[in-house]
């Protein structure tokens, strides 16, 4: 079976495909409520993380990919998450301060490179976050990717820094889980999160 291998040694991606994810772009992020929104990862649970004491913080175009890549295969069988899941997230929206370039690996082009589909989409981290640290080395901010989550054009982004919570834009909204899985068309089911009853 066929697998999309590592970077070579010595490859040089200077001219890899790019894009940007421009200064005043509003990004959606799922994160714990109890943490910010600008974290940077740096353990090897997730595709594109790094490590050596950088991170990479996972953000989306629209709430929707936002929510799929948060609670993942658990909708995947009836379309339904289950409440507890929903309330142990929300959605920040960030208006992003500063412009990201980025390694686009959904690109045409990024096959003369090494990179087939499969890099976006393969169960085993190890080889994307081997592409990752590739590109942070050569100077990327990030990777634009499709969330394997959601089908259509790319609307995911993995972005780089110093491993820890680094501030990149205004937080202009935050939605419980629960209402950003309305949003995505996602049914929740269980009894409502405490802060959505009204007592009387």
């Amino acid at each position: 079976m066929s697998r999309q291998p590592p970077p070579a040694l010595g490859l040089d991606l200077a001219d890899f495909p790019r894009q940007t994810l421009p200064e005043g772009r509003v990004v959606h992020r799922s994160h714990r409520p109890d943490l910010g929104p600008c974290y940077f990862n740096g353990t090897p649970h997730c595709r594109f993380n790094l490590g050596g004491g950088r991170g990479t913080c996972y953000v989306a175009d629209d709430i929707a990919t936002a929510v799929r890549e948060k609670v993942r295969e658990s909708v995947f069988d009836q379309g339904v998450v289950p409440a507890s899941l929903a309330n142990s997230f929300v959605v920040s929206s960030i208006r992003v301060a500063r412009s990201f370039s980025c390694a686009d690996i959904a690109s045409a082009d990024s096959v003369t490179h090494g990179v087939t589909r499969m890099l976006g989409t393969m169960d085993d981290y190890v080889v994307p976050q081997q592409w990752a640290t590739a590109f942070d080395k050569a100077g990327f901010d990030g990777v634009r990717y499709g969330s394997s989550y959601t089908n259509g054009p790319s609307t995911a982004w993995a972005l780089f820094d110093e491993e820890g919570e680094h501030p990149f834009g205004d937080v202009t909204a935050v939605l419980p889980g629960a209402a950003a899985c309305a949003l995505a068309g996602i049914t929740v089911y269980g009894p409502p999160h405490s802060d959505e009853l009204e007592i009387v």
